[in-house]
């Protein structure tokens, strides 16, 4: 038996999916792949192309 719920979060859709039971810590399991998925963000071109912010006197 599994359960999902989406959400709209931002303009985005945002699927969880829970499904039987797994060994595996899953707090570990998804705090590591949102570190990997801001790492991919923060490395994408369009963060790169940005100028960076100029002191104002």
């Amino acid at each position: 038996m599994s359960e999902k719920i989406i959400r709209d979060i931002g303009g985005c859709e945002v699927t969880i999916t829970f499904k039987g039971h797994n060994d595996e810590d899953v707090k570990d399991k998804v705090m590591w792949l949102l570190l990997e998925s801001f790492c991919d963000r923060i490395k994408a071109p369009l963060y790169q192309e940005i100028a960076p912010l100029k002191k104002v006197s």
